[in-house]
């Protein structure tokens, strides 16, 4: 009776595919160079960069295809999913405030969706990325 309960608890799992956690490191340390205009003095801001929110690509992200997620708004949380074919190649991209620099990964093969949760309804500095994952 045991082996037929675990039969039943893994089917989905097996139906659905693997679940692919996307963790974004925190922030990011980059380091600027510019040259200021004649005049002007140069300064970099204390500020951390730290995680925004995250994005996918269709192919490496040096493409520059991003998909555009489909948005919505769940008990004053934001939340985008993403769909695509399960064929493919797709990467998981992490943005950080104050700076266009990101870093990316490429997901298993055979994900079919993405979801990302925020921790209110407006995406940006102050949200708060709690989840993000695919299957």
């Amino acid at each position: 009776m045991k082996f037929l309960w675990v039969l039943i608890l893994l089917v989905p799992a097996l139906v659905q595919g693997a679940e692919q956690i996307v963790e974004c490191p925190v922030s990011l340390d980059v380091k600027s160079t510019a040259s200021a205009p004649s005049g002007w003095q140069l300064a970099e801001s204390p500020e951390p960069h730290v995680l925004d929110h995250i994005g996918l690509f269709r192919g490496n992200p040096a493409d520059q295809e991003s998909l555009v997620p489909e948005s919505t708004d769940q008990q004053g949380r934001a939340k985008d999913v993403w769909k695509f074919d399960a064929t493919e190649k797709m990467w998981a991209a992490c943005f950080y405030t104050g700076t266009s620099l990101f870093v990316a990964k490429p997901l298993k093969q055979g994900v079919t969706r993405c979801e990302a949760l925020y921790g209110s309804a407006h995406k940006g500095a102050q949200s708060s990325l709690i989840a993000a994952r695919c299957q």
